[in-house]
């Protein structure tokens, strides 16, 4: 992954890791199926904690931007990647505000 740059200064380096892969994924430059770097390769690599890495692959696993292969390592999910929690929220909120009716005061 000689695309992946993290920033140390900027901090948060399991976000930096997640935010690259899932806009490499969304953006198809990932595909479905297609194996990511072991945890251990990758964490070497970027000079992080293997713990980095491993939360960071968690995170888009609960995203369903990954899936684990048994005997295979981590790959892109096939699955379509379910909506962030807040974004559901969030248009649920919208929603209901667009068809919240208003009290009647013409009296």
């Amino acid at each position: 992954m000689t695309w992946l740059v993290l920033d140390r200064p900027q901090g948060d380096l399991e976000g930096q890791l997640c935010r690259a892969i899932r806009e490499r994924v969304r953006a198809g430059r990932l595909g479905a199926g297609e194996p990511l770097p072991s945890t251990r390769t990758l964490a070497l690599a970027l000079g992080v904690a293997r713990s980095t890495v491993v939360q960071a692959y968690e995170r888009l696993r609960a995203e369903g931007y990954v899936e684990p292969v048994r005997g295979s390592g981590t790959r892109v999910s096939t699955a379509r990647p379910r909506p962030l929690a807040g974004a559901a929220r969030s248009r649920a909120s919208a929603s209901a505000a667009r068809t919240t009716t208003r009290p009647n005061r013409s009296r």
